[in-house]
């Protein structure tokens, strides 16, 4: 029943012997690896996860696993055609009825898609900040349009010339535009409340089929 359970798992378990040899695996592991139980029985451990030239992690999971009897941590598992993704390692020592180590156990967690929320959620922070410092700019840039448009005003009818006037009238329309953008974006960046009203349903599809 116990084995039934973890063959059951979603979680790829993986047991090895005392050598780090793969002597079995349930579905959840085939799953992650992308390979068959055929493909993984009696490999090395070291097939499955990704490390640097010198082995510093794949020394570390064994070592913390044999001498406190478990480890912990994130690692990146290597599939069978190569791809690469983000887990979620646990190992742990199994022992005799005497004490004697007999093996090792090894369940991995596929982080694939907490990774994706967490970049996801990381992107939408970046976007909230950035709509938070478009809004300040926006604030800091209208006060001095407004200055602007003030001092043409009063610049206009200190004026004589059509051509003077006609160069002050550019400047005024180049700063309208300018007011319009700058009110669009706080508009983009103001939080919107919305409300709630009833209404009758029935009536608003007899208007419409009524034309």
């Amino acid at each position: 029943l116990e084995l039934a359970h973890v063959r059951s798992i979603d979680d790829g378990i993986v047991g090895l012997d005392f050598d780090g040899r793969i002597v079995t695996v349930n579905e959840g592991a085939c799953l992650l690896f992308q390979r068959t139980e055929a493909e993984m029985i009696g490999e090395d451990f070291n097939i499955l996860i990704r490390d640097t030239e010198y082995r510093e992690k794949r020394r570390i999971i064994a070592r913390s696993t044999y001498r406190t009897g478990r480890w912990r941590g994130e690692v990146e598992i290597v599939r069978k055609g190569g791809s690469q993704a983000a887990a979620l390692l646990s190992t742990a020592k199994i022992i005799d009825e005497k004490g004697k180590p007999m093996g090792f156990v090894s369940s991995f967690k596929d982080l694939t898609e907490i990774k994706a929320m967490q970049t996801k959620m990381i992107q939408t922070e970046k976007l909230a900040s950035l709509g938070q410092m478009a809004a300040g700019v926006a604030h800091e840039v209208r006060n001095p349009l407004g200055s602007i448009k003030m001092s043409l005003r009063l610049l206009r009818d200190e004026l004589r010339t059509a051509e003077t006037i006609e160069v002050v009238e550019h400047i005024r329309d180049a700063v309208a535009s300018m007011e319009v953008i700058v009110n669009e974006l706080l508009d983009y960046t103001r939080e919107i409340t919305l409300q709630l009203d009833e209404y009758d349903l029935g009536r608003i599809a007899r208007s419409v089929a009524d034309g």
